[in-house]
């Protein structure tokens, strides 16, 4: 320890707080928040160690520290996810989901609310449901629940808009309050059954099928009325394991595994005693348990996913009381963490834990090939050391027009989707692809520079003349330490990259010379496809998204008094061109800027 850090670990407060922990070079490695700055910080560097894995940690990296005083530990824990978001230290969680999740949404703030499904768990007053493992299980919750409990599933703009009942209402799916074939106080009242049913209360739903069937025998309609009869029964069945399982309600179960120099998190979702889904997360090894377990829990559920009444650990999370009232905040209402150790609840932390193992099984295989790769990367082009950090620059346009481009990023070969970056070409010729190149290259290298982020193989989509471009431009922002590569395509057809015999992919390795030649089923030349077709594939996407935007305007300009301005307007209100076609002139002159006038201008145009 340096004679600067133990001056500072003599002067630290007992005070709640947030330190940062800093290399020789003065990088920031790692921000922690501490109930009391003193104790908590004095106790990575004691004489009697607890063999956490921090202590490696500390030994290995730490010569400097800095710290803030708060007035409180909430306040601590709120100063550190922010430092965390601004500087991205390195051994920070920073976490990705191998999965997105959906909940069901409904607002019992509207007149007629519906249920649509949500990717995001906002504290705007609406309720909640979920999560769903996927698109499809929110349909066939959808489908089942309005063959009992009738709401509307139409957007707003069409429920504002119609003059009569629509097909869903035709065959029993909507009671059509659109039209008025359904009062308000009725309509509530099938909000709060549809609510209960959400919630796993199965007597309503029971008394619902009864009524449902009866109706049916009554129509004639035996088979529909058998399917509800068996229904019935496998709910009757399942009753003891159904109250079995009530006992658990709703909770996410948190496993830990490490082994082999890794750790991995899994979550599991328990939703009214099913478990319904997971999330798996590969985090630093040097954290210990503790801090390892706050930082995740507020990483995890600050993007919005909903928060359970319980939360079950396989330990005790570092300034647990903090972020359970940070996380009753989030829910509105009281979350418990806590580690249980005997019961159900114990035996779902165990079982998330062999699934963190199972995981980390995988993605340690995984992890494994790539690096082997990436090894092989290193021997083929002659490097110093291996490419674990890999730009690759592509170039899209359509005759000239919209020209754009992208740079994505790969990370010890797997995708890095916050070293994405877009890029509109401003000054150069949209015809001229050597100058395009040149002019992204230039940008994405001068922040780069700054950042002192290069990468350390950078792959340009081209040949010999975009190799040499490339070079240029990397050695004139004194990058010359950075290695290059032109990976020309083979014959495109449709989405995908289609080689014939004859035309493998070709790899420039300098300004002259033949290209170097790999087989064409081998792992190294399909990971450079990948990395290459990934960028093809951001660039592609924002070129169509440009072209998309100048068309809609383009159709937007031949309306009288609607400028840059006012379409700017428009399109940011109602989202598309339909959504402006099906909107009232009521709520297009309750726009700042449109106004009465403009708004029957927009309505004459499309003729109402």
């Amino acid at each position: 320890m340096n004679e600067t850090l133990r001056q500072k670990l003599s002067s630290l407060p007992a005070a709640p707080g947030v330190y940062l922990f800093r290399d020789a070079a003065g990088a920031l490695l790692y921000v922690g928040k501490a109930c009391s700055l003193k104790s908590r910080v004095r106790s990575y560097f004691g004489r009697v160690r607890d063999q956490r894995l921090a202590t490696r940690f500390i030994e290995q990296h730490v010569a400097d520290l800095e710290f803030i005083v708060t007035r409180g530990e909430k306040e601590a824990l709120l100063l550190e996810s922010s430092l965390i978001k601004k500087l991205q230290p390195r051994y920070n969680l920073r976490l990705r989901d191998d999965k997105s999740f959906l909940s069901l949404r409904l607002d019992p703030r509207e007149p007629f609310p519906r249920l649509v499904p949500a990717r995001r768990v906002r504290r705007d007053g609406a309720l909640y449901f979920g999560p769903y493992p996927g698109t499809r299980a929110i349909r066939l919750t959808l489908r089942f629940l309005r063959s009992f409990v009738p709401l509307r599933d139409c957007k707003d703009a069409d429920f504002h808009h119609r003059a009569r009942p629509c097909l869903e209402h035709e065959i029993g799916r909507c009671s059509a309050p659109c039209v008025g074939l359904r009062a308000p106080a009725d309509y509530a009242r099938d909000v709060e059954r549809a609510v209960r049913i959400l919630r796993g209360e199965t007597g309503e739903l029971v008394l619902l099928v009864e009524q449902e069937m009866q109706a049916a025998a009554g129509r004639e309609q035996f088979e529909r009325a058998a399917a509800l009869r068996d229904y019935l029964q496998s709910i009757a069945a399942a009753g003891p394991r159904a109250a079995e399982k009530e006992q658990v309600g709703d909770v996410d179960a948190v496993g830990v595994w490490r082994e082999g120099g890794l750790t991995q998190v899994v979550a599991l979702f328990v939703r009214q005693g099913r478990l319904v889904d997971r999330a798996a997360f590969t985090v630093p090894e040097e954290l210990p348990q503790d801090e390892l377990l706050a930082q995740f829990l507020q990483r995890f559920y600050e993007g919005g996913r909903p928060v359970p009444p319980e939360i079950l650990l396989p330990g005790e999370a570092y300034g647990r009381a903090a972020l359970a009232e940070w996380l009753a905040e989030r829910r509105g209402a009281r979350a418990r963490l806590w580690a249980p150790q005997r019961g159900e609840k114990a035996r779902l932390v165990e079982l998330a834990r062999e699934n963190a193992r199972l995981s980390l099984q995988a993605s340690g295989d995984r992890r494994r090939r790539l690096a082997l790769l990436l090894e092989e990367l290193r021997a083929l082009l002659d490097l110093e050391r291996v490419p674990l950090v890999i730009d690759c620059v592509d170039v899209s346009t359509t005759g000239g027009k919209e020209t754009v481009a992208s740079c994505v990023q790969f990370r010890q070969g797997e995708p890095h989707k916050a070293g994405y970056r877009r890029f509109r070409i401003k000054q150069a010729d949209p015809q001229d692809e050597y100058a395009s190149l040149r002019e992204v290259l230039a940008r994405r290298g001068a922040r780069a520079r700054a950042e002192e982020s290069f990468p350390d193989l950078l792959i340009v989509d081209g040949g010999r003349g975009q190799w040499n471009v490339a070079r240029a431009v990397l050695d004139g922002l004194g990058a010359e330490h950075v290695a290059l590569i032109g990976l020309a395509k083979g014959a495109r057809r449709g989405r995908g990259l289609v080689l014939r015999a004859g035309e493998e992919e070709r790899i420039y390795t300098r300004g002259s010379g033949d290209p170097l030649v790999l087989p064409q089923a081998s792992p190294l030349n399909m990971f450079l496809q990948r990395v290459r077709d990934e960028a093809h594939r951001f660039a592609i996407s924002y070129h169509r998204r440009r072209r998309g935007r100048r068309s809609l305007a383009s159709l937007l300009d031949a309306i009288p008094l609607v400028g840059p301005r006012r379409k700017q307007i428009l399109l940011g209100r109602f989202g598309d061109l339909e959504g402006i076609r099906r909107a009232s002139p009521e709520e297009l002159a309750a726009l700042p800027g449109i106004g009465a006038r403009v708004a029957r201008e927009i309505a004459r145009h499309f003729g109402r």
